[in-house]
């Protein structure tokens, strides 16, 4: 969180610098996720330079998200002909969502918390190696026939721009 500066939140907070040296204190009231918070975190990112397209929740999260409802939704046609049937299918998910200034991609994170979720530009972000860790592998003691070996590396995630991403956090889904 500490490089996210846009940050949605029920209640009074702090805000990081975005340089990585101080967090958000998320002292706000623990609230139920809304799609209007999901707006409000998009229009934020999107002023300061940002097209966030991928929204990053918890399990607990996704069916929370699937389960709000808006104007309108866009659903699959099913058609059925004489020479290819096929099963009735239930859709009960929702994968994207078109707010006003952008398409979110919903995708799935088992380790995320269900107090906060995340929209993320990946044109800002990227992976990156430490000098001299890259990749690199060493041979280390066999153990009968067989042959062992260490594969040693090091990355770190590059923060290209803090503002061009959004966060939703004291989010109440359990």
């Amino acid at each position: 969180m500490s490089y996210i500066t846009n940050t949605v939140v029920e209640g009074a907070t702090t805000t990081p610098t975005g340089d990585g040296t101080d967090v958000s204190d998320m002292a706000g009231a623990n609230a139920a996720l809304t799609l209007a918070k999901i707006d409000d975190a998009m229009e934020a990112a999107y002023v300061d330079g940002g097209s966030p397209s991928m929204l990053v929740v918890s399990p607990a999260n996704k069916v929370a998200f699937s389960d709000l409802s808006s104007g309108s939704a866009v659903t699959n046609q099913l058609h059925m002909t004489a020479n290819a049937p096929t099963d009735a299918v239930i859709i009960g998910s929702v994968s994207m969502y078109l707010t006003d200034f952008g398409t979110l991609n919903v995708v799935i994170d088992r380790q995320a918390a269900n107090t906060e979720i995340f929209l993320l530009d990946p044109d800002f972000y990227s992976i990156g190696h430490l000098p001299g860790r890259m990749f690199s592998v060493s041979d280390v003691a066999p153990t009968g026939d067989s042959v062992k070996f260490g594969i040693v590396s090091e990355y770190t995630l590059i923060m290209k721009a803090p503002k061009a991403h959004a966060a939703v956090v004291d989010l109440s889904t359990s």
